[in-house]
């Protein structure tokens, strides 16, 4: 098997345990599909995407050895992120979505910081970009591969995540305690997040 191929099965299995598993983005998506099902939490997940490919891109391009520079400005922004990210997990405190509309919920923009604010989110892309990229070929290649790989599996998995949250919503109906537990095991991920990063 050629390099390529060896780096890309890694790379792979990397994102199918690390985009597939808990984290505070796949949380978010779970308590939204329990507010409201799945199709109304489709821009929720394209903005996930669109963020985590615009970060993948920025590491592709250098923010990567700026972080090095300055290592103390990622443990802050860790927590400024923690902030927003436990802001959107409260958005479904009060319960399911009265209306059904996506106007209830959080959207494409609210979405769209989520992984660059995410801890978890910089530890895989670091992990990705130094450990499988180099073997994946030149900086063309890497730039390529990375986001497209990272985009395809986090389309599955949050959607994955956001059709279970749907699950729940169905069997729980207008159930407060189960958005608040949502809620709750939402902003216990984000701190263990930012407390491992």
């Amino acid at each position: 098997m050629s390099p390529f191929f060896e780096a890309l099965g890694g790379l792979w299995l990397f994102l199918l345990v690390m985009v597939g598993s808990p984290g505070p983005a796949n949380m978010l998506a779970l308590s939204a599909g329990a507010r409201a099902g799945l199709r109304p939490v489709l821009p929720f997940i394209c903005g996930l995407v669109a963020g985590k490919l615009l970060l993948n891109m920025l590491l592709g391009v250098g923010l990567l050895s700026l972080m090095t520079l300055y290592p103390q400005t990622v443990q802050l922004a860790s927590w400024a992120a923690a902030g927003w990210l436990i802001w959107l997990a409260l958005q479904g405190w009060s319960g399911p979505s009265r209306t059904g509309t996506a106007a209830s919920l959080p959207g494409f923009w609210q979405a769209l910081p989520v992984h660059p604010l995410n801890p978890k989110a910089w530890v895989m892309l670091l992990l990705a970009w130094t450990e499988f990229g180099p073997q994946l070929g030149g900086p063309e290649v890497q730039w390529l591969v990375i986001p497209a790989s990272f985009a395809g599996f986090q389309l599955v998995f949050h959607s994955l995540w956001a059709l279970g949250g749907a699950g729940l919503g169905r069997y729980w109906q207008d159930s407060v305690l189960l958005h608040r537990a949502l809620s709750l095991l939402t902003i216990a991920v984000i701190l263990w997040a930012v407390l491992l990063a």
